[in-house]
Parts: C-alpha cells; structure tokens; sequence
C-alpha cells in the first residue's frame, strides 16, 4: 500500500465514543496500524500505542485496564503526537 501521510499537532475529533469508526490498515516499512476516521482522515493509534498492530490488541488492553472499547479509542485518539492519514489514500 502506498499512501501519504501528514502529522498535525491537534487531536482527533471522534465524536461519541458509540459512534468510532475502526479501521486497520499498513504502511510499508512500518507494519499493520489501527486508527480511527476523524472526517476525512484516520488517526492512526499505532503512532502513540506501537503495541496496537490489530483490533484485538485494542480489545485485549481494554479488557485488561477494564475500560470500554469505544473509550479507550476515543482517548487515544485525542492524545498529543497523534499520526493523521488521509482516509482515501489507504487502501
């Protein structure tokens, strides 16, 4: 997969924590990521969690800090230093 790639110093807007979109994806070179749709662009988790390489990863943190799915995404989402991709050049 070839894409593009932008880092931005804001965070990501998410929405409710209900209404996340997931998605996985790879960069070459750096392996399979998880982020989630902020608009046009994913935020990509894996830049501020590198352990996160699959939404299981995600389930088996949250299950393990007993937090909700959905929260733990939302939170990681707005944490500083958050990689942005945009959406239509993941493939």
């Amino acid at each position: 997969m070839q894409m593009t790639s932008r880092l931005t110093a804001t965070t990501c807007r998410t929405g409710e924590p209900d209404m996340i979109k997931v998605v996985q994806f790879e960069i070459p070179g750096q392996g399979r990521r998880v982020g989630v749709v902020d608009g046009d662009d994913v935020c990509d988790l894996t830049s501020v969690q590198p352990t996160w390489q699959s939404t299981i990863d995600v389930f088996n943190q949250a299950e393990s800090r007993n937090k909700p799915f959905s929260k733990l995404l939302a939170e990681t989402a707005q944490q500083p230093g958050v990689s942005r991709h945009t959406y239509r050049t993941l493939r």
